[in-house]
């Protein structure tokens, strides 16, 4: 492994200042002579200078005795150069080892702001590279210094890029590692978050784990450990807080009806663009409310339903997808191809959709051709057929969405109705027409 001490080298003075670094005092000019002697049995030393630092720095190094050849290998910046090519150069140097430690203690304006970009890019990067950001915090000034280390910093950096991504988006970069473990912890739950929610693994997002914690509440624990630990976390408060907020309220979705529940997250996801997610899962939810409503009609139906239930590994889906395929088809539905509904319960269940249908006709209908409108959206999308403008698809998922929510939510249309109620459904003939010897066509009363 190749490993260096990379510093910047600034114009001083000549009286030796107090360092006081890993609990040690040192007496040096600056920080070069100390990062000398500190370093220089396991790693190279590499100067990044101005001509005129560089002259000054010699004289620094002949007055503590210190052999020159350590400035041998030093990076000259020309005064006028431009931050582009000072940039390249010092990414160039950084790419030349495996591990380094940088020192930005001093420097040519803003030769350190350059370094300490070029980290932020590294460590997302390669991470393991950088070992230690070195600085000399001021305690009395041109007498005392403690040598701190910032590395730290860069796994801030990293943990707001990663917060700020999944508020966005609910992704989160398999690249991104983090010497701090409780950052690793969180992040960790976050990118298992991301893969169970863009897999409509939704179930696993809210059922409790060993420790009765749901992987949601792991997540809203970890941010809860994180801001009382770090006090520079302060300044991502706005990002906790927003992320903890969306998933106790995603939380509270497990306390609904299963139908209620993945409606919210299909609502979710068609806001964050994820349209296939979105569709996929409303057609998900008006099976499960059919199914769910189907199951009041009867003590019978609710007994099967609940037994296929208990005993086959994908009997909700089955379920579901029966239940949403009978009100699309149904009198041309096939008992004997089906999986649960058979004979019985098909005729338990259509008796009470005829009752339903002759006391809301027009939101029976609504509701069966947003069973349509969906399914077939939902298989355009599933094969890259569209065909339409990404924010027209959205719009369609938004409006069916909200139909969903009328009909469903707030109607209940099939809910179980009192007969009594019940007209009895009859054929309407469409007026019949004559033509005149004008041509003019009327409609005639019959």
């Amino acid at each position: 492994m190749i490993k260096a001490v990379i510093t910047t080298l600034g114009m001083i003075n000549y009286n030796k200042v107090e360092y006081i670094f890993n609990g040690k005092k040192h007496q040096n000019i600056n920080t070069f002579p100390l990062l000398i002697e500190c370093y220089k049995d396991d790693y190279e030393i590499i100067a990044i200078a101005t001509d005129s630092s560089l002259k000054v720095q010699k004289e620094v190094l002949e007055k503590e005795n210190i052999d020159n050849l350590y400035l041998d290998d030093a990076i000259i910046i020309p005064d006028s150069e431009e931050y582009d090519n000072i940039f390249k150069t010092i990414n160039d140097v950084l790419n030349d080892y495996d591990e380094v430690i940088i020192d930005i203690s001093h420097g040519f304006r803003h030769t350190p702001i350059l370094i300490i970009i070029n980290l932020i890019v590294q460590n997302i990067v390669n991470p393991n590279k950088i070992k230690a950001i070195l600085f000399a915090k001021e305690i009395e000034r041109n007498t005392k210094y403690e040598i701190k280390d910032l590395v730290s910093y860069l796994d801030l950096s990293n943990i707001a890029f990663t917060l700020a991504r999944f508020s966005e988006n609910y992704t989160v970069s398999k690249n991104v590692n983090f010497r701090d473990k409780t950052y690793k912890v969180l992040v960790d739950n976050l990118s298992e978050f991301s893969l169970n929610l863009l897999g409509n693994s939704i179930k696993n997002l809210t059922q409790k784990d060993s420790k009765n914690l749901s992987l949601i509440e792991r997540i809203i624990k970890n941010i809860d450990e994180l801001q009382k630990k770090d006090t520079k976390i302060q300044n991502l408060q706005s990002y906790l807080n927003t992320i903890k907020e969306h998933l106790q309220d995603m939380q509270n979705y497990a306390k609904l009806d299963a139908y209620k529940m993945i409606y919210q997250f299909a609502k979710i996801m068609n806001e964050k663009w994820y349209m296939l997610n979105a569709i996929t899962l409303l057609n998900e939810a008006l099976g499960l409310y059919s199914m769910q409503l189907f199951q009041t009609y009867d003590s019978s139906i609710n007994k099967h339903f609940t037994a296929f239930k208990a005993t086959k590994k994908q009997a909700l889906y089955y379920l579901s997808s029966e239940s949403s395929t009978l009100i699309k088809k149904q009198h041309s539905f096939n008992t004997s191809n089906a999986k649960v509904i058979k004979e019985q319960s098909y005729t338990l269940i259509m008796n009470e959709l005829k009752i339903i249908k002759s006391q809301d006709k027009i939101g029976f209908e609504a509701f069966k051709q947003l069973n349509e409108d969906v399914s077939n959206m939902r298989n355009n999308l599933a094969h890259a057929n569209s065909g339409e403008a990404i924010k027209k698809v959205q719009n369609e998922i938004k409006s069916f969405i909200q139909k969903y929510e009328t009909l469903c939510i707030t109607q209940n249309i099939l809910q179980k109705r009192d007969k009594e109620k019940t007209v009895e459904l009859k054929e309407i003939t469409p007026p019949k027409s004559i033509t005149t010897k004008s041509g003019l066509r009327i409609k005639k009363k019959i």
